[in-house]
């Protein structure tokens, strides 16, 4: 039962919870648990729970994940802003050198580079409002949301103003430090500007940053993948497929051998049965449970669950040991069913490795083991199993399961399963679904996740191949004479496309490197919050870098073929 409560308008959330603590072991010494507060506002977001404290986790933690991604990517993007600047110096070095010797300082100069950075993120902004309004429908259906922008909202209107002026200030700090730096008698005479050489040079800093958080969203992109993949595709105990559920009513309760009885007439149906909650939905647990050798002082909360007899061969389950219920629940009354998780724990105290027929006791009550069932997936996909006990009492109210023939035309199936509820239930709708698909949707967050990681790490490389496209066409420009040189002296143009990429590939293999250690410490910690979870195998470093050296290859090797292509007498003709 969810209990809700609502404070008084003067009421103090933290002294409610001090007057809880205890209070209901005051009424009742079964309950373990200690119960507090959980605010409304935080049910979506801040859901997480541990060892019955709340982290103040949950949802919340995507958001600020992917708002970390999206500076990041706003990052390269300012990244690409202040290479290609700098690139471009040469072509504004006059300008500089006569703006000097007409007063200019270099202050002035500054101030107007970064007024045009900041021009240049103003206009970005307005076109990335309109992008929002034209991609928010599609990118509402991918989240399942409904997400709406309201430009004259104060919060965004602020929000919107701060991104600019931070991107402009960001993206033009560097390059107006560096061309307001030109002195004005080497650039009127035409001297060579310096150029930023070695490795680790500020230009060639910034393509390795670029590439750095690109590689870094490939990998945690498909980590992501495989992670939701071996969850969803792991052993789950249960047979999920042909299996349909719905809620049950006071007429199907009353009429439940009726119902099954006409089910099964059908000859499409296989097995009828009724459980207090869907599989992964249960969450009824409860302490001051006792068995042979069990410390007293050591509590241990218990999953329970009420079923019909034909619970178990319903959903496909396995018994490892002893029996199932028998058909007829009266002959079952005191008899309880328990998984494996709870059986390893009577078995480690009680020091017998055959509990088959122990018993079970609850202040007066004594439930006899009958049978120990496979551990399967209930509550949580992601944590570890819990103890759990299912004793054979019919529920009044509860889901009712139905399991179709393997094979069958589930069309055809559906019509008849409806026809016979509506003669025993008339007046409700068949209201059912489909067992597999609702198990799917336990993942719609993970695989959200997925899809958007993969949206942002190819937003990213798209972002760094922009970046890479002009820095290339920079280069092969600037070594234009240097190209046709080398095509008279009889270089191939395979052999000159090598060596105008070789520059680009050796920044992104030394990303690969800084990066994918980075890559592997943050989504190995990320993984350890499952307690089922893959281990990062070694192609997918293969499979990162591969990626990285093909995207950056082809991005260059357009300009670089391109120039190798040319004709060496344009190039050499005021030689």
């Amino acid at each position: 039962m969810q209990t809700v409560v609502l404070l008084n308008a003067a009421s103090d959330s933290a002294t409610v919870n001090r007057k809880l603590h205890g209070f209901i072991q005051g009424k009742s010494k079964d309950v373990v648990a200690q119960p507090f507060l959980f605010a409304m506002n935080d049910w979506h977001l801040r859901s997480e729970f541990k060892e019955g404290r709340h982290t103040g986790k949950g949802r919340i933690e995507y958001v600020r994940l992917f708002s970390i991604i999206a500076g990041f990517i706003l990052l390269i993007a300012c990244f690409n802003y202040m290479n290609l600047s700098t690139a471009r110096s040469e072509h504004r070095s006059r300008e500089v050198g006569i703006r000097k010797v007409v007063g200019a300082g270099r202050g002035s100069l500054a101030r107007q580079f970064i007024g045009e950075a900041l021009l240049t993120s103003a206009v970005a902004t307005l076109l990335a409002v309109v992008l929002v309004y034209v991609a928010l429908p599609s990118f509402n259906v991918l989240v399942d949301k409904q997400l709406v922008l309201h430009p004259g909202n104060p919060w965004h209107l602020v929000g919107l103003l701060s991104i600019a002026l931070i991107s402009g200030l960001l993206a033009g700090s560097y390059p107006s430090l560096y061309l307001s730096s030109f002195r004005p008698l080497a650039v009127l005479k035409g001297l060579k500007l310096p150029m930023f050489g070695g490795v680790f040079s500020v230009r060639k800093g910034l393509v390795i940053a670029q590439f750095s958080v690109s590689v870094f969203l490939i990998f945690c992109t498909i980590v992501i993948y495989k992670q939701i993949s071996h969850v969803k595709s792991r052993h789950l105990g249960y047979d999920k497929e042909g299996l349909i559920y719905l809620g049950t009513t006071e007429q199907i309760n009353a009429k439940f051998p009726l119902i099954k009885q006409g089910l099964l007439a059908t000859g499409l149906v296989q097995n009828v049965a009724k459980s207090t909650s869907r599989v992964f939905e249960i969450g009824s647990s409860s302490g001051g449970y006792s068995w042979q050798g069990k410390d007293a002082n050591a509590d241990k909360l218990i999953s329970l669950d009420w079923v019909s007899p034909e619970y178990i061969r319903t959903l496909g389950m396995h018994l490892t040991a002893g029996r199932d219920f028998y058909e007829n629940p009266d002959l079952d009354s005191t008899s309880v069913i328990i998984n494996e998780t709870f059986a390893n724990l009577i078995r480690r105290d009680s020091k017998k490795d055959d509990i088959v027929g122990e018993v079970i006791q609850s202040d007066e009550r004594k439930r006899h083991i009958v049978g120990i069932i496979e551990d399967f997936r209930f509550g949580g996909m992601y944590g570890e199993i819990e103890p759990l006990m299912i004793f054979c009492r019919p529920p009044e109210d509860g889901v009712l399961f139905i399991k179709f023939n393997a094979g069958e035309d589930l069309t055809k199936a559906l019509v008849s399963v409806e026809g016979v509820l509506r003669t025993h239930n008339p007046g409700f709708p068949f209201d059912y679904k489909f067992f597999d698909e609702e198990y799917d949707r336990l993942f719609r967050s993970e695989t959200t996740v997925g899809r958007l990681s993969f949206g942002f790490a190819m937003l990213a490389v798209f972002i760094c191949c922009l970046g890479l496209f002009g820095l290339s066409a920079f280069s092969a420009e600037r070594r234009t004479k240097e190209i046709g040189i080398r095509k008279v002296l009889g270089a191939t143009t395979a052999g000159i496309v090598g060596i105008l990429s070789k520059e680009f590939l050796k920044l992104v293999i030394v990303s690969l490197v800084i990066t994918s250690p980075l890559a592997w410490l943050a989504t190995n910690s990320w993984l350890k919050n499952f307690e089922y979870h893959i281990t990062i195998p070694w192609w997918v470093f293969v499979a990162v870098g591969i990626v990285a050296l093909s995207v950056a290859f082809l991005t260059v090797s357009f300009q670089s073929v391109r120039a190798a292509l040319s004709n060496p007498v344009e190039s050499l003709r005021s030689e």
